[in-house]
C-alpha cells in the first residue's frame, strides 16, 4: 500500500531525514492539549510519540491533496527500520475535536482507546481498502514528489 503526505511548500524527490526526531512537531490544527495528551497515551502504548515524532501520512491520495494544495504532495517511502501507526475508525486525527466536548487526559485517552489503535512494520500490514492517516516513525524516508 502507499502512503502520501501533502506539504505546504514545494520540496523535490531524494531522500530526507525525519526532522521530528530532533525538533519535535508543534500542531498546526490540533489543540496543543490535546496534541500533548494523545502523544502520551502513544507512547505508553507503542514506545512512540506519534503526534510529534513521526511523518504524518495517508493511504488516500486525495487526502494528502487537501494537505499539500500549495506546495507538494508526495508518495512516501520509509527507509531502514520502521513503525507505521493507524486506526481503521480514524481518518484525520482532527476528528477527535470534533467527537471530544471534554478536552482532558482521560478523555483523549479513552477516545483513542476506542479506536484501536495498531503498530504494524510494514506497510503490506495494513488493511486492504483502508484509507486514512497513518503515521510513520522511521530516521529516513524518500520522497517521490506526484
Amino acid at each position: 500500500m502507499k502512503l502520501y503526505r501533502g506539504f505546504d511548500r514545494r520540496i523535490p524527490s531524494g531522500e530526507y531525514e525525519n526532522p521530528f526526531v530532533d525538533t519535535p512537531r508543534i500542531p498546526k490544527d490540533t489543540p496543543l492539549a490535546i496534541h500533548e495528551y494523545a502523544d502520551d497515551w502513544f507512547h505508553e502504548q507503542f514506545g512512540i510519540r506519534a503526534r510529534s515524532t513521526t511523518i504524518i501520512c495517508s493511504t488516500d491520495l486525495v487526502q494528502a491533496q487537501q494537505y499539500g494544495d500549495s506546495g507538494t504532495v508526495a508518495e512516501i517511502t520509509p527507509l531502514q527500520e520502521f513503525s507505521l501507526i493507524y486506526s481503521t475508525q480514524v481518518r484525520d486525527f482532527l476528528d477527535v475535536m470534533v467527537e471530544l466536548s471534554n478536552i482532558s487526559a482521560s478523555s483523549v485517552a479513552t477516545w483513542l482507546e476506542s479506536k484501536a489503535y495498531r503498530c504494524v512494520n510494514s506497510c503490506s500490514m495494513l488493511p486492504e481498502g483502508f484509507r486514512g492517516e497513518v503515521l510513520v516513525s522511521c530516521s529516513r524516508y524518500k520522497l517521490s514528489a506526484i
